[in-house]
């Protein structure tokens, strides 16, 4: 452990990390449910009650600048601050239009503008949309033509209009609550998985967009992560018991071949998945804070650590520093600095030769 940042008030659920600014912008929100039923009754206005802005802070949204000194410290630089009474789940950047989109647990979804003359400190709130009857899961923003794609636990998948409000275009119902939206903007596709093990894909080159393919994987559980490595060309998904995929994602324009090419696992709540293309390893992190690395050549645990005392929520890897940043449900947000190697070779050999004796 580098650094670790213990200064939020609520457990954090998703962040986007945008490293060309060094910006951070974290959602978060009150984990405890009983404090939350309470603060859900004390936010209600009733009839003769005067309406008024000021509630009981469920969720929120956090601005920071990072900055990673000389010495290889990290600081974090809060620059603003939003609280919700009702709970966040996931928040999206577009850089281009230094917008901040941030879903919530009731199907809204809010538009900030951040000013970059302001160096990020001000910020406007340029609408509030409600496509969804349940958690937003995912989103994503395309400026050019004012579309938010979204999806959520209540089974759909929408596309709105962020110029006209009251547009929203169903482009999908599951059978299954959506649990993760990856929007490939470049090659004009959007990936979407759900709780019952299947990946979909659509493209954007429609209007509506239109489903290319569903792959349903090994497993029919609840697909929580989602990680696609367009270098290598896989994508890579893992549920909350443990199974893990892997597909071949091939050349864009060829997305009706993607299919699973392997699957392994253990008996772990994963909720978060990434790939070191490097060293051909996968990160999770799962419900009980726990950090796995995976050999993708055995299908095996290599290493595995504490890092959390709650769920880890999401999580960003960094291959050129091998630096690996995590935040979870018990407020914390954690730099690590990971080993050049897991397995010493000496001991490795060691065991080899001692195996060969015992044989």
């Amino acid at each position: 452990k580098i650094f670790e940042y213990t200064e939020l008030p609520l457990g954090v659920r998703d962040f986007y990390y945008y490293k060309e600014k060094n910006l951070l912008f974290v959602v978060c929100c009150d984990m405890n449910i009983a404090s939350r039923v309470d603060a859900y009754i004390t936010n209600v206005n009733l009839p003769w009650e005067k309406k008024t802005d000021a509630h009981i802070s469920v969720g929120a949204t956090f601005a920071f600048k990072v900055i990673q000194t000389k010495d290889g410290k990290y600081l974090f630089e809060k620059l603003w601050a939003k609280s919700f009474p009702e709970q966040t789940g996931v928040v999206n950047f577009d850089a281009e239009s230094n917008t901040v989109e941030v879903g919530l647990d009731s199907g809204a979804i809010i538009f900030y503008r951040t000013n970059e003359e302001s160096k990020f400190i001000q910020y406007d709130e340029i609408c509030k949309i409600r496509p969804h009857k349940g958690r937003v899961m995912g989103l994503a923003f395309n400026y050019q033509q004012g579309y938010i794609y979204s999806c959520s636990s209540d089974k759909k998948f929408y596309l709105s209009e962020i110029n006209f409000q009251s547009n929203v275009t169903e482009i999908a119902e599951s059978a299954f609550g959506y649990t993760n939206l990856e929007y490939d903007k470049p090659n004009a596709r959007i990936f979407l998985t759900n709780e019952g093990g299947a990946l979909s894909i659509f493209t954007t080159t429609t209007y509506p967009p239109t489903m290319v393919n569903l792959i349903q994987t090994h497993s029919t559980h609840n697909i929580r992560g989602l990680h696609i490595d367009y270098k290598k060309l896989y994508i890579f998904t893992a549920t909350n018991k443990g199974d893990i995929s892997i597909l071949d994602l091939g050349l864009p324009g060829k997305e009706k071949l993607i299919n699973e090419i392997s699957y392994f696992g253990g008996n772990l709540e994963i909720r978060i998945v990434r790939y070191n293309v490097n060293r051909n390893e996968l990160i999770t992190g799962d419900q009980n804070g726990k950090i796995t690395i995976w050999s993708l050549k055995t299908g095996q645990s290599i290493y595995a650590w504490q890092a959390h005392a709650s769920a880890i929520t999401q999580i960003d890897y960094d291959p050129d520093k091998n630096v690996l940043f995590t935040v979870s449900k018990d407020k914390k947000m954690t730099y690590w600095q990971l080993p050049n190697e897991w397995i010493n070779e000496e001991i490795s050999n060691f065991e080899k030769n001692e195996i060969k004796n015992i044989n």
